[in-house]
């Protein structure tokens, strides 16, 4: 583009073409495909050089070469039917900057020109124009126009809360350097836009969750039990810190049990919670429920958190069916605990358990003295400590 302005001629097909273009023979589809080609440089390429031409001072009459240039290439932008085209959008950005960049425009021609663009013009058109109008001293005075443009797009009622609020930082961050003031509103605006959105699917979430539980009270197909948990990622997206993610899973357990386990599995995969409070309530669920048996539960024992695993040891060991499988499941337990490095209360509830069953390990007791004696060598230590401060 800027070789064709210098030459003040259009350049060669080779020069402008992509490769597969340039034969000689082309199929029907080729053919129609550089047809589009070409009508798309047509449209994009005379915009971009009156740009060029505009930020150069290279424009004499601005109205007149504006007016020639944009009506010629009205005939190559899409129809109405393709509005998402992105030709559209380059070409009024192009219009919009080169009348930024005019010199020697009077004010209400800059204005009607840049109205017309504003009324039909993209976002991402409005955003930028904002942020240009509050940064160029000589076009603080178009800003107007492009704050209450998107301030309309923004508020569109078929947008959601969340896409409002990024709307409200935007305009922010356009307009922080002209009006500090007004763009600490629009910051207001986004922060309550997001809150307002949480507390409503909050409390929309805890009315299906009620319904969930309710229908788990009967038999729930799979593909009820899986919209529901599609649901629930998009409420748990937004408001991870207040959802109710225990009762949540236990819900869809109940709704139906098999489901779960596959649920669970596109959670882990797709990253969609902290792995350790869905896979326990699942599993621990599944144990009450008698949905896995106590041999298939703690075949996974590896997936439960450190946090719960005396807990769910327990569970596992007290549904055992026989005294050689509760004795295999203590003994992979002690084992497990010493190599996790389990905390005195989780390693003395593991021993408790197991003395309900005649069980014991002398490594475990050992490992539970350690502690004993390691706490009274602390606290000996800081008795110590204070007599010394106080002295």
């Amino acid at each position: 583009m800027i070789l064709e302005e210098l030459a003040g001629e259009s350049l060669p097909e080779d020069q402008v073409f992509p490769v597969e273009f340039l034969a000689d023979e082309l199929s029907y589809k080729q053919k129609e495909e550089k047809e589009n080609y070409k009508k798309t440089l047509s449209a994009m390429l005379p915009a971009q050089r009156f740009l060029i031409r505009s930020r150069t001072n290279r424009v004499e009459n601005f109205e007149l070469e504006y007016n020639d240039v944009f009506d010629g290439i009205r005939k190559y932008l899409p129809q109405t039917y393709e509005r998402k085209n992105f030709i559209l959008d380059f070409v009024k950005g192009r219009k919009q900057r080169s009348i930024f960049w005019a010199s020697d425009i009077e004010k209400s021609l800059q204005t009607q020109l840049l109205t017309n663009i504003i009324d039909d013009a993209p976002y991402s058109c409005l955003l930028s124009g904002l942020y240009y109008s509050c940064r160029v001293k000589s076009l603080n005075y178009l800003s107007e126009f492009y704050e209450t443009a998107l301030i309309n797009t923004s508020n569109n009622k078929n947008k959601s809360p969340e896409s409002i609020s990024e709307s409200y930082i935007d305009i922010a961050n356009a307009t922080c350097s002209l009006a500090p003031k007004q763009s600490a509103k629009y910051f207001n605006k986004a922060i309550e836009a997001v809150s307002k959105f949480g507390n409503e699917a909050l409390h929309r979430h805890f009315a299906i969750l009620s319904l969930a539980e309710k229908s788990a009270e009967s038999d729930c197909s799979p593909e009820l039990t899986y919209r529901f948990a599609r649901s629930t990622e998009t409420f748990y997206e937004y408001m991870s810190d207040h959802f109710p993610l225990e009762r949540t899973v236990r819900a869809i357990h109940d709704m139906d049990a098999p489901s779960s386990f596959a649920i669970m599995a596109r959670w882990l995969d797709r990253e969609v919670a902290y792995w350790g409070p869905f896979e326990d309530t699942v599993l621990e669920q599944s144990i009450s429920a008698n949905t896995l048996s106590s041999q298939e539960a703690w075949a996974a024992q590896g997936l439960i958190d450190n946090t719960s695993y005396a807990e769910f040891f327990s569970r596992c060991i007290k549904k055992s069916e026989t005294p050689e499988l509760r004795e295999v499941i203590f003994n992979d337990a002690v084992q497990q605990a010493l190599i996790k490095g389990l905390p005195k209360s989780a390693l003395s509830l593991i021993k408790n358990t197991g003395a309900e069953f005649a069980l014991s390990s002398q490594a475990l007791d050992d490992a539970i003295i350690d502690f004993n004696e390691h706490a009274l060598d602390l606290l000996i230590a800081l008795m110590s400590l204070i007599r010394r401060t106080s002295l």
